[in-house]
């Protein structure tokens, strides 16, 4: 595995993000996010030894759960933007373990669960459309004729195909 800093990793990342086309604004989101990461962890810090008790206990630092109001005093984050740091920084580990940077991804066991390829999303996490285009429809088949028609799914029922091609064979299929 090659040695990386954390700092230049992220920056890599956020590069990448900007090279695929991802929207100025949400890579600019990205950086900030990462930087409190690169902060916390130290920016001379080898991404090899990262463990998952390290990424643990920046998700429950000050810089991860409270924001610097204008005033200077602080305040809770909101659980989405709180949540959205730890997506953030989950993606950007996966992403280093993707590249070959990493052995393992450093991720908490309680945020294991994202790594794993759910079962009708796709490896970003969006609901996979079924053949005839549309989500949450079941084939029937008329008994007698043997024609097949679409129904909607019987309430509460969520049916969806499972990934294919490349969305199966990630090596990461994180759920965002």
């Amino acid at each position: 595995m090659a040695t990386k800093t954390l700092k230049s990793a992220c920056e890599e990342f956020v590069q990448h993000l900007r090279e695929t086309g991802t929207a100025s604004i949400t890579a600019d989101n990205y950086a900030r996010i990462l930087g409190l990461f690169v902060i916390h962890q130290g920016e001379d810090k080898e991404i090899g030894k990262i463990l998952p008790m390290h990424v643990a206990s920046f998700y429950k630092s000050e810089a991860a759960t409270m924001k610097t109001l204008k005033d200077g005093s602080k305040q809770a984050r909101a659980a989405t933007s709180y949540l959205q740091i730890k997506r953030d920084v989950r993606l950007c580990l996966c992403w280093f373990h993707e590249m070959g940077w990493i052995e393992k991804v450093p991720i908490p066991a309680e945020e294991r669960r994202f790594l794993e390829p759910q079962p009708g999303r796709s490896a970003k996490g969006r609901i996979v459309k079924a053949a005839s285009g549309q989500d949450n429809v079941v084939p029937v088949v008329d008994s007698e004729s043997n024609h097949t028609a679409e129904a909607e799914p019987a309430s509460g029922t969520n049916v969806m195909e499972e990934p294919t091609g490349d969305a199966a064979d990630t090596k990461c299929g994180m759920v965002l």
